[in-house]
């Protein structure tokens, strides 16, 4: 039965901290659903099950918990026949960052996180058990996440990374539970992992700029508040750790801990025109599948269900138009003009100059900031501002100018300058942004610490056109400023 396998998980895991009060699940909740139990008269396990079983709760057990390879693999057009399906939203987190957490555990023979790398690191550690738990090893690939590919390289510092796993694993509090007499697991709750988290970014001296929280429920229910948290932190570049207990069955994404790093929206019409969406996380689920699994989003309704999030601490925002370049990105007559040689130009922004450098890049028809990188003698074009702070994200709208640009040798990128190295954050499919004017597509780009400037940059290998070509147009160029947590 559902509810006794909730009594006997939580019983065991309680008795199993040395504190077998009930309060302290449930103080971790959020007060509407405190409310609820108060209302209903839960104030045990015993109560808690009960509760499930004389409402009918059902679970996810053998389906929503399935990892699976690809989107394909859930057979949609199968289980809702005449209707046809296609991606509506699709996003990871490279796309704003230009990279996606570290699969830990991996077997693939280059795999920086090995098996053994961290059978080792557990022995290492202060952890009694022979596994170091899902919890403690969805946290090392998090913080390897913000020291290897976003910049905070001081949580990794000087340690290999075996010595660093061990260094996460003594931080984490963790609990040896048993259930059925015949499964064994370590647990950890989403609080303790928070605190682990949070005390291992204070260590390297980032308390102000990376922080994160926890979101538990008991009673379950959270999919649509849980899912615009997880896309919303996706959609900038920042992972979700999703932690569920067995209650959610027995996949890859049941009674464990993963790091969901992507999100996908199917939508089906059938010939009617009724539409249907069905929703989906990727993760990495640290079993050795360094590609990802994906799962159903509908596991966010299971009861027993934890969220950790992440978050870099902003300042405020500055927004560069298109517009404020109408004086200064044109020719000695005022008109639009491409130069072939590398121009400066202070651009004042909310009052502010904004010192720039702009190559093949212009503002034309009174309207559009355009780069065209597709000319003969060309073959490049950048933009790089100069916006008078440390940023931390740069938000931008992007659009071909036309259907034949010559896109196919062409490149986009955004880059951070340090010193006299260009470092490349995001680079973009050319097919897969809009068009000038009201189809442009929105882009955001999480930036490394101590980043001082921003460079749009479009390359074309091939640039044969004789007149100008390539031309990508930007608008709506947000700045927002890095911040502290404690200002």
């Amino acid at each position: 039965m559902f509810g006794s396998l909730i009594l006997t998980l939580l019983s065991g895991i309680m008795l199993l901290a040395g504190a077998a009060q009930f309060n302290q699940f449930v103080n971790h909740t959020s007060l509407d659903e405190q409310l609820v139990l108060t209302q209903n008269c839960i104030d045990s396990f015993e109560d808690l099950d009960n509760f499930f079983q004389d409402h009918s709760y059902t679970t996810s057990i053998g389906t929503y918990s399935l990892g699976f390879d690809s989107i394909s693999d859930f057979e949609l057009e199968i289980a809702y026949p005449g209707y046809s399906f296609s991606s509506l939203k699709y996003c990871e987190t490279n796309f704003s960052s230009g990279a996606n957490p570290l699969e830990i555990n991996d077997t693939s023979s280059d795999a920086i996180y090995s098996i053994d790398l961290i059978n080792d690191a557990t022995t290492n550690s202060n952890i009694t058990s022979s596994y170091a738990g899902c919890g403690p090893i969805a946290m090392v690939g998090v913080l390897d996440y913000f020291s290897r590919f976003i910049g905070y390289s001081a949580i990794i510092d000087d340690d290999n990374e075996q010595e660093f796993a061990t260094r996460v694993f003594n931080n984490c509090t963790t609990y040896d539970i048993s259930f059925f007499a015949q499964q064994s697991a370590v647990f950890m709750t989403p609080w303790d992992y928070m605190y682990g988290f949070n005390n291992l970014i204070e260590d390297a001296d980032y308390s102000n700029y990376i922080h994160s929280n926890y979101y538990w429920t008991v009673i379950g229910g959270r999919m649509e508040q849980y899912w615009n948290i997880i896309t919303e932190s996706i959609n900038k570049g920042l992972p979700v750790t999703l932690m569920t207990t067995n209650v959610s069955g027995n996949g890859l994404f049941g009674g464990h801990y993963t790091n969901i790093y992507g999100y996908e929206i199917m939508r089906g019409v059938d010939s009617q025109n009724n539409v249907i969406e069905r929703k989906f996380l990727k993760a990495k689920v640290n079993f050795g599948y360094p590609d990802g699994k994906y799962c159903d989003a509908r596991i966010l309704n299971d009861p027993l269900i934890g969220l950790v999030t992440y978050d870099i601490s902003t300042g405020i925002t500055k927004t560069m138009y298109a517009s404020d370049t109408a004086n200064v990105f044109v020719n000695a007559n005022g008109g639009g003009q491409y130069f072939f040689d590398t121009r400066m130009a202070d651009v004042s922004v909310g009052g502010y100059n904004f010192t720039t450098y702009r190559l093949r890049t212009s503002y034309i028809e009174n309207q559009y900031l355009v780069m065209s990188p597709n000319r003969v003698g060309a073959g490049e074009a950048f933009l790089q501002i100069y916006p008078l702070g440390r940023i931390q994200y740069l938000k931008f709208d992007a659009g071909m100018w036309g259907y034949y640009e010559g896109i196919e040798n062409e490149t986009f990128s955004v880059e951070v300058q340090f010193g006299n190295t260009y470092k490349t954050i995001v680079s973009y499919d050319l097919s897969q942004i809009g068009w000038k004017g009201n189809m442009m597509t929105h882009h955001t780009v999480l930036l490394p610490p101590n980043s001082y400037n921003v460079r749009f940059r479009a390359i074309h290998s091939n640039p044969i056109a004789t007149t100008n070509k390539g031309r990508i147009c930007l608008e709506n160029i947000q700045f927002i400023y890095g911040g502290t947590f404690n200002s």
